[in-house]
């Protein structure tokens, strides 16, 4: 792995660390999208739900991401 890896970089570990303070259920459908890139529409077929429920889930887990982030990116640069 080059040390250019950005998958390695600090904001990537403050981001996975991030992930693990969210519920269960939000957390799943941020990874669904984010590390298979299956689109609300395809989350919610694999994972029997409405699609409304994935898009909630998601738009509050994201608003949780950013509002723990925030800071520590303000902080960091």
């Amino acid at each position: 792995m080059s040390r250019d890896d950005p998958s390695q970089g600090p904001d990537q570990q403050l981001i996975r660390l991030a992930l693990t303070e969210l519920p269960a259920e939000q957390r799943a459908v941020i990874e669904l999208a984010y590390y298979e890139g299956l689109s609300s529409s395809e989350i919610a077929v694999r994972e029997s739900m409405p699609i409304g429920t994935v898009k909630s889930r998601t738009a509050a887990a994201l608003a949780t991401l950013r509002s723990g982030l925030g800071g520590q990116r303000r902080r960091c640069g």
